[in-house]
């Protein structure tokens, strides 16, 4: 690779969007991949609500970009919902000017509960239904998968960026 890309994963709670994010970078390995993790940025770092401005938008955008000076590929993962997120997504991708593959897993809601009872700390069903955001897709060049076999997922995203 001789530019860097960007892999964006999104989708609601459960998805499975932190496991094949990791997953990917276990592919490329740590010294040529950044991952950037909503959650772990939002939530755990700056204790900050999801709403529109909410300020881990500015931090992941630097470091979208710090990935981009330094890494092969930049992986970001999260619900990063389209309402509160879109603008900040849309800029990555012309920051990487078309090096950049967006997915979203669209799994079933029966499927997330699934997933989430596997979690080391999960929620209740009721958290996820709050969440949970049908079909929340950003426009037309989203790649969905809708497989819940995650092998074929990460087969797929690594097809991809060949």
């Amino acid at each position: 690779m001789d530019e860097p890309i960007l892999i964006i994963i999104r989708g609601n709670s459960g998805s499975g969007k932190t496991y094949l994010a990791k997953k990917v970078q276990n592919y490329y390995g740590t010294k040529r991949s950044f991952l950037i993790q909503q959650d772990i940025i939002r939530r755990d770092i700056l204790h900050s609500d999801d709403h529109v401005g909410n300020i881990s938008i500015e931090l992941m955008t630097k470091m979208i970009e710090f990935g981009k000076q330094n890494y092969e590929i930049t992986i970001l993962e999260g619900i990063l919902r389209k309402d509160v997120y879109s603008e900040m997504i849309e800029e990555a991708v012309n920051e990487f000017e078309g090096r950049a593959l967006v997915f979203y897993l669209d799994i079933s809601f029966e499927q997330t509960i699934k997933n989430n009872n596997k979690k080391e700390i999960s929620f209740s069903t009721e958290q996820l239904k709050s969440w949970w955001r049908e079909k929340d897709y950003l426009n037309d060049s989203d790649i969905v998968m809708n497989d819940s076999n995650e092998q074929l997922i990460l087969k797929r995203v690594v097809e991809l960026m060949i």
